[in-house]
């Protein structure tokens, strides 16, 4: 596999497990974020490859990615929420 075609990949995949924890922290719906040991993979394979490609990943925003992916490993909550339930709604006019 070329250095091109390895970062692109991570990129990708790194983008989008990114997206998909942003996703899971700005919603009030109970969204379950992927488990932490994914984005701690993804992470290492990006360090492999920015390490082992450093001109393609100079040119790339993988350095950008990494960052966004070690801030939400830090910061983001991985625990998978528990639904609410609303209470019932009540009738208008109804009094009660």
């Amino acid at each position: 596999m070329t250095c091109y075609n390895a970062v692109r990949i991570v990129s990708q995949r790194l983008s989008a497990i990114n997206e998909n924890i942003y996703q899971t922290q700005i919603t009030n719906y109970p969204l379950v974020p992927p488990p932490k040991s994914v984005l701690e993979s993804a992470l290492n394979y990006a360090k492999i490859v920015k390490d082992r490609c450093p001109v393609e990943a100079s040119n790339s925003n993988l350095s950008r990615l990494m960052n966004t992916g070690y801030y939400f490993l830090n910061n983001a909550s991985f625990e998978v929420p528990t639904p609410t339930i609303a209470p019932p709604i009540k009738p208008i006019g109804s009094g009660l």
